[in-house]
């Protein structure tokens, strides 16, 4: 079961006053703890740290040691090995307020973030549309369009065969994100960057 994200914790993240762009980057660590959680809201996962009960909530929790499926469980072995690696410490609620929480709790399937993300800068191609699951029938969650920056900053132990998961930003704020049919012609951008 999803969790939701409690109504005043998404006002205080996003009435926060505007920072600068640069400060506005991806946070991988703050996206690492954002994902781990995710994964451990959904199979029912008790949260004793102040920030992850205000942001999944304890609701529909029913263990501190819930019972991952296989998948789920490489992705929380990936995401500590990222996180170790990566040197993670705490993490600011902050950090999160450019995420686009409301789109990340309602993916069906949730990718891991990568430490080494590829982007294709001004997309010049057709929409790309956004979906919350790499299936078709799966509910829109956007498109990236001519302009947006096209990021893969996620992906999984095992991609679906023919999806890809990608981030769509304009001037460095994100504006949707979501699984895509794959490939993306990436001739169809002005510069990739690796």
């Amino acid at each position: 079961m999803r969790a939701l994200i409690p109504e005043a914790l998404v006002g205080a993240l996003l009435s926060v006053a505007a920072v600068p762009a640069a400060a506005q980057n991806w946070d991988i660590c703050a996206d690492l703890w954002l994902t781990r959680g995710l994964i451990q809201a959904r199979a029912g996962g008790c949260f004793v740290e102040t920030d992850a009960v205000a942001l999944f909530g304890n609701a529909d929790c029913h263990s501190s040691a819930p019972e991952f499926s296989t998948q789920d469980a490489r992705k929380l072995e990936i995401i500590a090995a990222r996180e170790a690696e990566l040197g993670c410490g705490d993490n600011d609620l902050l950090a999160l307020r450019t995420m686009r929480l409301d789109l990340r709790f309602r993916l069906d399937e949730i990718p891991v973030p990568k430490v080494r993300p590829r982007g294709c800068l001004y997309w010049t191609g057709d929409p790309v549309y956004l979906s919350t699951g790499p299936e078709p029938g799966s509910a829109d969650l956007g498109a990236a369009q001519h302009g947006d920056d096209i990021f893969w900053e996620h992906d999984l132990p095992e991609m679906p065969a023919g999806w890809t998961f990608v981030s769509a930003y304009l001037d460095g704020q994100l504006l949707s994100l979501g699984w895509a049919e794959a490939p993306i012609d990436t001739s169809s951008c002005g510069t990739i960057v690796d």
